[in-house]
């Protein structure tokens, strides 16, 4: 087993545990499992809406580990890095959004 494959294993595993945590934030509302600083300070008619684009956004960014390491694994292309800047960009930028919208 090479360095290159052990990376991209837990690249993605690093992938499946961010998805699945995003997951449980958005489907379950779960907003304990956010830093405490966000119990507090957001509105409770805004919990809601808040848990679930923080999820879609921890979840995009594992989508992206995830999907680059499957990448990695079955090719030699640059499409696994690609995929995981998109995903690591588009889901900070969801994140980003959602922080200054609700805070």
């Amino acid at each position: 087993m090479t360095i290159d494959m052990i990376i991209n294993i837990v690249l993605i595993v690093i992938g499946l545990l961010l998805f699945c945590f995003g997951i449980i934030i958005w489907i379950k509302k779960k907003i304990v499992l956010i830093h405490s600083y966000h119990w507090d300070n957001i509105a409770e008619e805004d919990k809601n809406p808040f848990c679930r684009l923080i999820g879609k956004g921890i979840s995009t960014i594992g989508a992206g580990c995830l999907i680059a390491g499957v990448i990695n694994l079955v090719t030699d292309s640059l499409w696994g890095e690609i995929a995981v800047v998109v995903g690591i960009f588009v889901g900070v930028g969801i994140l980003i959004y959602t922080m200054v919208k609700y805070n």
